[in-house]
């Protein structure tokens, strides 16, 4: 091979190697709690938790549905914490201001602290597609203290979503766990026999 060959031939395999070795950096986004408000009582006590997600959303990755049977995982758009973790420090900070009050906690509680109510929630589809967002949950208002359910359910929310940038996923996820929030608060008080 002629040497000037080789040598651009050398250049160009170590320009390649250089490019391949620098990656973008990762964007980190968090979900956020929509509820208006901050409670000034100490009202009802609440726990949250457990809380389960599926297992194609344990990782750090966004995933995306691209396509009824199809998942795309991002490779540098990530959650900034679980999203298990993400998804009870929302609750938590909804259900306070829904149900104004500021004594919650998250499970596990202490055995000195067991609150009035309990609640379980099971995330069976968190989807944000090309159009839309998707979130179902089965969720348990229980009395940890008795273990008496007070009312067991199935909620499915959907809200439009413009495109699927990572920052609308996270909003549009937000404003899904607004709305399951509501429908836990709804029960909570009903039983509570709150105005």
């Amino acid at each position: 091979m002629n040497p000037l060959l080789r040598a651009a031939a050398a250049v160009l395999l170590i320009a390649t190697l250089v490019a391949c070795g620098t990656t973008p950096p990762s964007r980190y986004y968090m979900l956020g709690a929509d509820a208006r408000g901050w409670p000034d009582v100490d009202g009802l006590t609440v726990g949250v938790g457990p809380i389960s997600i599926p297992d194609y959303l344990k990782g750090r990755g966004m995933v995306l549905g691209r396509e009824e049977h199809r998942l795309q995982v991002s490779e540098f758009d990530r959650w900034a914490e679980p999203l298990e973790s993400g998804i009870t420090r929302v609750m938590i900070l909804n259900l306070a201001s829904l149900l104004d009050t500021r004594q919650l906690s998250h499970f596990p509680w202490r055995s000195d602290a067991i609150p009035e109510y309990g609640v379980r929630l099971g995330v069976v589809q968190l989807t944000a597609r090309t159009d839309d967002a998707i979130l179902v949950a089965s969720w348990t208002i229980l009395r940890p203290r008795t273990g008496e359910v007070v009312e067991q359910s199935l909620s499915r929310h959907t809200l439009p979503l413009e495109s699927d940038q990572p920052e609308l996923v996270a909003e549009v996820y937000s404003a899904l766990l607004l709305k399951l929030s509501e429908d836990v608060a709804r029960v909570i008080q009903r039983d509570a026999g709150a105005p």
